[in-house]
């Protein structure tokens, strides 16, 4: 698994980080990757677990992409590593990648001192939320753009790589 989401990750981090774009051919043959794998290591339970993951993958991504808050390479991205991690792990490198984007994202506020702005975005995200006018076409208020944006597969690809070696090296188990 390692030797193929290292590479993967690395190959995103860099589309995302150089190009603001994830590529659709990454996502799409990592996910056929996974789900070949899981089917090959473990059957047809394999594949539903394969299957359970990209679903997890995309689900909890998919919400953050309406509101626009993420790219949708992003979430295609999760859903192509959840193929791999199953619905367990990739629950949980989903949340280990949030968390290192917020901390993440909380630095470079500091760094640019753009308090006011973020309080701004925070607020209208908090209103789109909670009027449910979250889709691509939807009138409302817009959020103010930034200076540059955090290239999210960074911190969601930190976040997989965190899990793996835990679950790989057995010092912590998530399944």
């Amino acid at each position: 698994m390692l030797a193929v989401l290292v590479p993967a990750a690395l190959t995103a981090c860099w589309y995302d980080y150089r190009f603001h774009r994830i590529p659709n051919w990454l996502c799409a043959g990592l996910a056929a990757a996974g789900l070949t794998a899981q089917a090959a290591s473990a059957g047809w339970n394999g594949l539903i677990d394969g299957f359970a993951g990209l679903g997890v993958g995309l689900g909890c991504l998919v919400v953050l992409w309406a509101m626009k808050g993420m790219g949708a390479g992003d979430v295609k991205l999760m859903a192509a590593v959840g193929t791999w991690m199953g619905p367990g792990l990739v629950g949980y490198a989903l949340l280990a990648g949030i968390l290192t984007g917020g901390v993440i994202g909380l630095a470079m506020i500091a760094k640019r001192r753009s308090w006011s702005l973020s309080m701004a975005n925070l607020s209208t995200a908090m209103a789109r939320a909670g009027t449910g006018f979250a889709g691509a076409g939807a009138s409302g208020p817009s959020l103010a753009s930034t200076p540059t944006a955090m290239p999210y597969a960074i911190p969601l690809m930190l976040g997989t790589l965190m899990v793996l070696c835990c679950e790989l090296s057995g010092w912590v188990k998530l399944t």
